[in-house]
């Protein structure tokens, strides 16, 4: 039963029957008379964006496109299609039709509207004549059409010449690894525009990349309106740019031009440079030392440093941190500041762990969650632990150099102050070597491959038994094994 005629019978009854035909004798079906009760579904007519009341001006259009919304319906479905009718007459009273269709293929996109983007072309073709915009949502083999959204269109068509840019990018083909520090566009003379026009150049892109510029139009010559290459085009990689202006005269507007539209490139076809490593001290640091330069045992820090003209405040710089032969040590990862320099601080257990290797060093760029460009690795040596900035292990009950048993009222306690770059979960070994009584040598293991649980010192009993055994005075090591390359 087609919608639309059920819908007309919502409040009433129907007979339902049906015929059929056996061995060429036809008979009927028993009647079933139904009532037909609920709220017939309405498919509320679609909006433009930024167009209010029942006149579409275009002069208010931004960009090449329109935005068409079709809001949700309750029935929303994975499997259904949206097709959108864009139903015009020109002032010349000739038609315009145009369809577009998007299928709803997740689950993600119940319950939220439906965008399409118009060509401004199809909207330009119409000034001084109406539009008529619906949509249709087809569903199990069914199709329910929305109310129409009628409206008168009105707006200066777009005759003046689309502008140009110096340098000519031909076919539109911006490579930002081309382009100096500005481009210009250019709005050549013709003889629509008079001196002292006021020009308004367009130049549309990522939203934070996009830029309006007023000039008066010269009294001789062409106008020339620079556009910085930073953000305007470095921010729209990978995506395209619609440049266009507009010229008004005592306030009012006597024309449009027609669109130029850039392609912008990958911002990586200019290549990124590699990064640098900071210590402490502020200094490029390769290799880089675990101990703070000019210290006997503070620990170093490390910072990743990307400099490039394309950075904007808010990118992101993600750093990738691994070994020679590809296998990944750490990512980590800082937005860019107001400065526009990538900073990005080395974790003190991604040092840890990297001590006595080469790595590479890595910045990938993200930009709105797009990844604008990667840099070359850097090789970065990092030192090992110098033996002198270690603690040395002691026991509690022996201030000096000897341990008196005999004044042990019980255990005694072993401790290794925290050492640099001391991390949670790395792994250590604390042993005590000693002579017995009868001269033979023994190991009291207080720790044996440990996890870091505290970042202050470790300390461990020695059994008092165990001491007691010992010679008497024989000497007594403490050997402290920390691995660095072992953190949690």
């Amino acid at each position: 039963m087609p919608n639309d005629k059920a819908a007309a019978l919502v409040g009433s009854t129907a007979t339902v029957y049906y015929d059929g035909v056996k061995d060429g004798v036809s008979s009927r079906s028993r009647r079933v008379t139904v009532r037909l009760v609920g709220q017939p579904v309405i498919l509320a007519a679609p909006r433009l964006t930024g167009v209010t009341g029942t006149t579409y001006n275009l002069d208010l259009i931004i960009g090449s496109h329109q935005e068409v919304v079709v809001p949700a319906y309750g029935f929303m479905a994975v499997g259904q299609s949206v097709t959108l009718v864009w139903e015009g007459i020109t002032a010349s009273g000739s038609s315009v039709y145009q369809t577009w269709t998007r299928p709803i293929e997740q689950a993600s996109q119940i319950g939220l509207p439906i965008s399409f983007q118009v060509e401004k072309a199809y909207a330009t073709a119409l000034v001084g004549g109406s539009l008529r915009v619906s949509y249709r949502v087809a569903s199990l083999g069914q199709a329910y059409a929305s109310e129409v959204l009628l409206l008168a269109v009105s707006g200066q068509v777009n005759t003046l010449p689309a502008p140009e840019t110096d340098p000519h990018f031909p076919g539109g083909q911006v490579d930002p690894g081309q382009v100096g520090n500005t481009v210009a566009v250019v709005v050549r003379a013709n003889p629509a525009l008079l001196p002292g026009d006021s020009i308004s150049v367009h130049w549309h892109g990522r939203p934070d990349a996009s830029i309006n510029l007023t000039a008066s139009f010269p009294s001789t010559g062409d106008l020339s309106v620079q556009i910085a290459r930073v953000p305007y085009i470095t921010g729209n990689a990978n995506g395209a740019v619609d440049v266009w202006y507009d010229a008004r005269r005592n306030g009012v507007i006597v024309g449009s031009s027609r669109f130029l539209t850039l392609t912008i490139g990958e911002a990586g076809q200019q290549p990124w440079p590699a990064p640098i490593v900071n210590d402490a001290t502020g200094g490029q640091a390769n290799p880089l030392s675990p101990i703070r330069p000019g210290t006997s045992n503070t620990p170093n820090t490390a910072t990743v440093v990307l400099t490039d003209s394309r950075l904007a405040e808010g990118d992101t710089v993600s750093v990738v941190w691994r070994y020679l032969d590809g296998t990944p040590a750490a990512n980590f990862s800082a937005s860019v500041g107001s400065d526009r320099t990538g900073l990005v601080s080395v974790p003190s257990s991604v040092i840890a762990t990297s001590l006595d290797s080469t790595i590479e060093v890595v910045c990938a760029v993200f930009r709105n969650g797009q990844l604008i460009g990667t840099s070359p690795a850097l090789r970065l040596q990092v030192l090992g632990m110098p033996q002198s900035a270690l603690p040395t292990p002691a026991i509690i009950q022996a201030p000096g150099a000897d341990l008196d048993v005999s004044n042990l009222n019980g255990d005694a306690t072993a401790t290794v102050a925290a050492w640099p770059l001391i991390a949670l979960g790395q792994r250590y070994w604390l042993r005590a070597h000693g002579n017995l009584s009868d001269g033979s040598a023994t190991t009291i293991e207080l720790a044996s491959d440990r996890p870091v649980t505290s970042l202050n010192a470790v300390t461990h009993v020695i059994p008092l038994a165990r001491l007691q055994a010992l010679r008497d005075g024989s000497d007594l090591t403490l050997e402290m094994r920390v691995a660095f390359d072992s953190p949690a």
